[in-house]
């Protein structure tokens, strides 16, 4: 375990222990303390195809490891861990695995539809040095569309850093690799860039093409970086970018806002159960009141405030994701025209899927976020009595409380897993409805059931079923085009089609599913909201309960109870102060 995750998980058991000894709930610190003692450095290497990914781990490794070719090789991401006894783990869908030997990798290419990712054990001494990195050789963004959107869908959620590899033959970072890197950057992770093959160029060109890729980087990520240059040494370069990552600050940068969010939670529950103690046994029964009518008032409502959110979100959501959707797809033309005629479907069905997912997570990261903070007002609101005046004191529960599920909802990666997550469960239901379904034939449940996992994953869950159709709409007028034209008139009228068909097809079916996916998620998210919000009135209710009790309790331990309060306070503000603010945290 990292010294970070050591003293991060020292401080969640500090904390749990005073909060326990002023009879405080832990709220959400035992569920960051298991996340914290299971999480990885997974480190992702990320490219085209032909981007020279797994010729640079081999280099890396000194072995001939991981399959290359001049087609897409790596058809499954294949972690890179040290082990004494060399095997294989391919990994399925259900959570089993199948242990093979280290050779088979280059065999499993037929198979990559059955798993979900490789691990690699491997008896190799710079793995056995940093035992703390998970390297992860990924599918090219030119690798066939399901398994490299797999891919991307496990591992984007999960990598802590990211290692970005762009050919000195690209010239620039392409359209499909700056939309995976706008998702990863709007996740909060960090990257290293590379520039491979520069042995093949002149100085003079490699410094033209590296010059090129900064600009990029700056002007998509407001990123200044300095991409490394790997050429023949790129093995021995490879080590030394590995070297220089920081696990233990990769896992700070992880961990510091959940605790930092979750410490003044603790904080603020400290601080109701005092001002509990301080009432009078009338005002703390007036109280129990006030938050039993608060609960009941957040269910009664819920339904209406599902409603209002509904009505003012989605419509709304799905505008803007098809007017942004529609404007990409019309900027990326030359680039759907440019997959249509390599003659590989999976090409243009990646592109548009790419574009896809970029624009609705975009979207949907905003609006989610928007609808949060909306929910939260609304039922900050409700918590309102009837003559208008705040419930209790001290500037009202409905306003305090809303603050803390604010902060809750603030974190973007948070809002994108939970949408993320609304959509897979959605699309299992449908595959399992679709292949149930007596009308459908074994065909079409074949096909559903090849794309299980990709529904189940990503985000591109939603337009699985629209992308196919575009392409199969593509692939029936392609043939025809080719035979009657030359090569100029050939792309201007594909150019054309996709204009003129299958962009304002692709549209208005998408506009006819989405709305279902948005409303469920947007159910989900009251449903969360208002859930944080019952549970922390219930912990205030503990805490009046408490009050209530120690008042007829003839002992008169309420002076105790108050000091235990104040030195659990604190004891916490102390720590965190060393832990979470100091300067360096060790």
């Amino acid at each position: 375990m990292l010294q970070s995750q050591q003293t991060y998980t020292r401080y969640i058991d500090d904390v749990v222990t005073h909060l326990a000894g002023a009879n405080i709930d832990s709220g959400g610190f035992p569920g960051i303390r298991q996340n914290l003692g299971a999480s990885e450095v997974i480190v992702p290497v990320i490219g085209g195809f032909s981007a020279g990914k797994s010729s640079l781990l081999n280099a890396m490794l000194n072995r001939e490891l991981l399959p290359v070719g001049i087609t897409p090789e790596t058809e499954l991401a294949t972690e890179l861990r040290y082990g004494e006894d060399e095997h294989l783990l391919a990994w399925r869908f259900d959570g089993t695995s199948e242990r093979m030997d280290l050779g088979a990798i280059n065999k499993l290419k037929a198979k990559a539809s059955e798993f979900t990712h490789l691990q690699a054990f491997v008896a190799n001494v710079f793995l056995k040095q940093r035992p703390e990195i998970v390297l992860v050789d990924m599918p090219g963004f030119g690798s066939s569309f399901a398994n490299h959107d797999k891919a991307a869908a496990y591992y984007l959620p999960r990598g802590a850093h990211f290692i970005v590899v762009t050919s000195i033959e690209d010239g620039n970072l392409t359209g499909s690799m700056t939309r995976h890197l706008s998702a990863i950057h709007d996740l909060g992770r960090s990257f290293s860039f590379v520039v491979s093959k520069t042995n093949l160029r002149t100085a003079s060109d490699v410094d033209a093409v590296v010059g090129v890729i900064k600009d990029q980087i700056h002007t998509a990520f407001d990123i200044q970086a300095e991409p490394h240059q790997l050429g023949d040494d790129g093995g021995e370069r490879m080590r030394r970018i590995v070297e220089s990552l920081d696990p233990d600050r990769i896992m700070r940068d992880a961990f510091t806002p959940i605790l930092k969010d979750e410490t003044m939670n603790a904080l603020a529950r400290i601080n109701s159960a005092e001002a509990a103690f301080h009432r009078s046994n009338s005002q703390s029964k007036r109280r129990q009141e006030e938050l039993e009518w608060s609960l009941d008032s957040i269910k009664n409502k819920r339904d209406g405030v599902i409603s209002d959110i509904k009505e003012a979100r989605v419509s709304r959501a799905i505008d803007q994701c098809m007017k942004e959707l529609t404007r990409e797809l019309d900027y990326a033309q030359g680039e759907l025209v440019q997959a249509a005629t390599s003659g590989n479907r999976d090409a243009f069905g990646g592109v548009m899927g790419d574009i896809t997912r970029s624009v609705v997570e975009r979207v949907m990261q905003t609006e989610l976020r928007d609808a949060g903070k909306a929910v939260a007002a609304a039922i900050a609101d409700v918590l309102k009595p009837v003559d208008g005046s705040d419930i209790g004191t001290g500037g009202g529960l409905g306003q305090e409380l809303a603050s803390t599920v604010e902060r809750s909802l603030s974190s973007v990666s948070n809002t994108l897993s939970s949408w993320t997550t609304a959509v897979a469960n959605h699309n299992a239901a449908e595959i399992e409805r679709m292949q149930k379904d007596p009308k459908d034939n074994g065909d079409k449940a074949k096909t559903v059931s090849r794309a299980t996992y990709q529904g189940l994953a990503t985000v591109l869950a939603v337009t699985t079923s629209l992308v196919n159709p575009a392409i199969e709409l593509l692939i029936i007028f392609l043939p025809t085009i080719i035979g009657w034209f030359n090569e100029s008139r050939v792309r201007e009228e594909i150019r054309q089609k996709i204009s003129n068909q299958v962009i304002p097809t692709y549209i208005r079916d998408l506009r006819t599913k989405l709305p279902g996916i948005v409303e469920e998620q947007v159910n989900a998210l009251v449903q969360e909201v208002t859930l944080r919000f019952e549970a922390e009135i219930d912990a205030q209710q503990k805490s009046v309960d408490e009050s209530l009790a120690s008042s007829k309790d003839a002992s008169g331990d309420v002076e105790q109870k108050l000091a235990a309060l104040t030195a659990a306070r604190e004891a916490i503000k102390r720590i965190a102060k060393e832990v979470l603010y100091g300067e360096v945290n060790a």
